[in-house]
């Protein structure tokens, strides 16, 4: 079993790298975003929430991976495909972050890639839309 989870990080490298660099842009750009605004940027703060998303994604990760072995696998489906899909709905939320911290440091109008992705669901199936803003809202209320 150790072995299959090797490999399967080892598939998964390329996520982890796309993780590892929003992350630091995230930073970079929450940085940049707290100087505009004549914040007091607190070192010990801004490692410590770099490094809790890092434990975050490396989660989400292994989430991934495991949920596609465990449910696409005996499906017959891509496990790869599954576990880039749960990666991808995981790094949006991120490059929603990033976009923010730009767009208030550079004073450009703000867009939310997740509004944007319920209205488009909305629009498709008003159920499945409702269902979505209600989850994303009761996650960002935590």
């Amino acid at each position: 079993m150790m072995q299959e989870l090797q490999v399967m990080i080892w598939e998964m490298r390329w996520m982890i790298v796309l993780c590892v660099v929003l992350i630091v842009v995230d930073l970079i750009f929450g940085i940049e975003n707290a100087k505009v605004h004549k914040e007091k940027i607190r070192r010990s703060r801004a490692i410590r929430r770099t490094v809790n998303k890092f434990i975050d994604y490396m989660c989400w990760i292994l989430f991934a991976g495991v949920f596609a072995k465990a449910f696409a696998q005996p499906l017959s489906m891509d496990a790869m495909t599954v576990t880039a899909t749960v990666m991808l709905i995981a790094c949006i939320s991120e490059v929603d972050s990033i976009w923010q911290n730009y767009s208030e440091a550079h004073n450009k109008e703000r867009f939310s890639i997740m509004r944007f992705i319920i209205r488009f669901v909305k629009k498709k199936n008003h159920d499945v839309g409702e269902a979505l803003e209600e989850t994303i809202e009761n996650d960002t209320d935590r």
